[in-house]
């Protein structure tokens, strides 16, 4: 028999090859179909509302069931709308649209969206242009509504408002300062004394607004009550317009949430006349 006429291996192999090949595609399938179900089900059990968008055309394509909730269309109303009938402030929706067309990722503290019904609530937005296998330029917005948030914000604000009016109708100088005697804020009545506003005593101590001795004594007495943890009272003398004063002083040390002490509060008034009754009282008593 000659070598020509001897079984050749090839077509079984290439068989074989083609099988190994088809079973690799198989696997390549499946595990492309198991990354896009558990991609669904991020999606689907995502608590932000996740919107994909159409860049060229801005028409919403998908929506997750967050969506459907937060805005209150459903999946298949949503496929009707377009980016800008769900945005309340048109001209930011564009500069948001610009800035997904050149591809960056980008994040938005704060937007007013608006709801099926009307009514318009503050968001959180994060978005990022995705590849999208039609080979549409796609954007995905992921939404928070941060209603509760902006709320709990403006009821804080609304309290230092009234806190800071309280504070500046208030007959006694009140200031703060850190734990290295560095000012931080203080009211009206004190930035007058000084002859500052109040919002330019952030970052100054007592060197900038007084003798150097009676600054050291300030000083002094910061680091004291820092050190012993303990509020404490003093008449000192107070210099205003070259003119010394006996103020009553109240100190007491500031401590955060873990009980570390962050500063000092001190609030004064002036006692001079009754320090200069309470002396010519004395004086009288002698003679």
């Amino acid at each position: 028999m000659t070598d020509r006429d001897k079984p050749t291996k090839k077509p079984v192999d290439e068989v074989e090859q083609l099988h190994r090949r088809i079973k690799e595609l198989e696997n390549e399938l499946k595990d492309k179909r198991d990354s896009e179900e558990r991609y669904k089900w991020v999606v689907f059990a995502s608590q932000d509302a996740i919107i994909l968008f159409d860049i060229t055309t801005r028409r919403i394509i998908d929506v997750n069931k967050a969506a459907e909730k937060m805005y209150g269309y459903s999946r298949e109303e949503f496929l009707k709308l377009t980016h800008n009938d769900i945005t309340a402030e048109q001209e930011a929706s564009d500069g948001s649209i610009k800035a997904v067309e050149s591809e960056q990722s980008l994040r938005i503290p704060l937007r007013y969206h608006k709801r099926k019904d009307g009514t318009v609530f503050p968001v959180e937005i994060s978005g990022s242009f995705i590849p999208y296998f039609t080979g549409q330029k796609v954007a995905c917005g992921i939404i928070r509504d941060i209603t509760e948030r902006t709320q709990a914000m403006k009821k804080l604000m609304e309290s230092e408002l009234t806190y800071r009016t309280l504070i500046e109708n208030l007959q006694q100088k009140i200031f703060l300062k850190d734990r290295h005697s560095v000012y931080i804020s203080c009211n009206r009545k004190y930035a007058d004394d000084l002859k500052i506003n109040p919002d330019e005593i952030a970052g100054k101590s007592d060197y900038d607004f007084f003798p150097r001795e009676l600054a050291e004594k300030y000083r002094q007495d910061d680091k004291r009550l820092i050190d012993l943890g303990k509020t404490e009272e003093i008449e000192e003398t107070y210099i205003q317009d070259g003119r010394e004063y006996w103020v009553h002083t109240v100190k007491k040390p500031i401590m955060d949430a873990t009980g570390d002490i962050t500063g000092i509060l001190g609030i004064f008034w002036d006692i001079t006349a009754q320090r200069q009754c309470e002396n010519e009282r004395r004086n009288n008593e002698n003679k």
